[in-house]
């Protein structure tokens, strides 16, 4: 069944990643099927899409993968470097969690009480304007 949300992906060693819970509906289909579409647009240096200001198709990237929902005790370490990838310079032992920034054990404990996942995108094609 086709569905779409709004997703923040990042590219962790040579993987693009986005982070869910296992009860999103997101979640459901794609364990349903795997074939996804992805629209990615860039981020400024704010930190804001580039479609929140009026330049929608000024650069955008289209993406066809297949994703594989992750689950288990890695999880958390794996949102960890998700949210370090997304947030480069942090301090030290500390990530960009909630609007602010939190200790790591913290962070790990709240994703493993939200019962969170990471979707492995795994890339077939890419195309776009960038």
């Amino acid at each position: 069944m086709p569905h779409s949300a709004h997703i923040t992906v990042g590219v962790v060693g040579d993987r693009l990643w986005s982070s869910g819970t296992e009860r999103r509906m997101r979640t459901v289909f794609m364990r349903l099927d795997p074939v996804c579409t992805l629209l990615v647009f860039p981020v400024r240096a704010d930190g804001h899409a580039t479609y929140h200001h009026g330049t929608l198709g000024a650069e955008w990237l289209g993406i066809e993968a297949n994703v594989e929902v992750l689950d288990g005790p890695d999880v958390p370490d794996q949102t960890i470097a998700l949210l370090h990838a997304l947030h480069p310079g942090s301090p030290a032992g500390l990530v960009h969690w909630q609007q602010a920034f939190r200790p790591e054990d913290e962070v790990r404990e709240a994703i493993r009480a939200e019962g969170r996942v990471i979707y492995d995108f795994e890339v077939i094609r890419a195309y776009g304007r960038y």
